[in-house]
This record gives structure tokens, sequence and C-alpha cells, in this order.
């Protein structure tokens, strides 16, 4: 007997292009339990990877603009904000 189908991995694969998965990847591997991540982390990771400046400013723009990832805006203990990101969720 076959598994249960994973729909998301399934959409991710096909949909996303290679910098946008960058992105998700990085995304997942500095996310906190909240599944935010920190503007700061995800570009060290895609400047890890090879990625300009430009690029990841490009593909993070236009996944906001598309509807996968949002930005929010954090405030720490004290008082003291950065810019976060996280996956839009379904049906929001």
């Amino acid at each position: 007997m076959i598994g249960p189908i994973d729909y998301q991995a399934i959409m991710v694969a096909t949909s996303f292009s290679p910098y946008e998965q960058l992105v998700l990847n990085a995304l997942d591997k500095n996310a906190s339990k909240v599944g935010a991540a920190s503007g700061h982390d995800i570009r060290l990771a895609l400047q890890a990877a090879g990625l300009s400046k430009r690029e990841i400013g490009v593909t993070m723009g236009t996944m906001v603009d598309n509807g996968v990832l949002e930005r929010l805006k954090v405030t720490d203990a004290d008082g003291l904000f950065y810019m976060a990101y996280r996956r839009v969720t379904l049906g929001k």
C-alpha cells in the first residue's frame, strides 16, 4: 500500500523557480516556532548559495507580491525591530 500523497511537496517541487526554492529552503531552515525567519538570516543563506543582493531582492520581492511570502515587523525585547518573512498560509 502506498502512503498518503504530500500535495504540498508536489506543489513546491513543480511551481517555484530555483531561486524561489532556495528562498523557501532558507526560510524553512531559519524559521522560528511561529514560522518566521529574519530577512538577514535568509539573505545570508542565499548569498552563501551564490545569489547576488539584486537577485535576492528581486526574488523575495516577487514572492511577497505574488502572495507566497509575507513581511512581518518583529519587535524584540529591547524595543528594536527587524523585518522577518513567513509563508502565507492557505485560506488567508
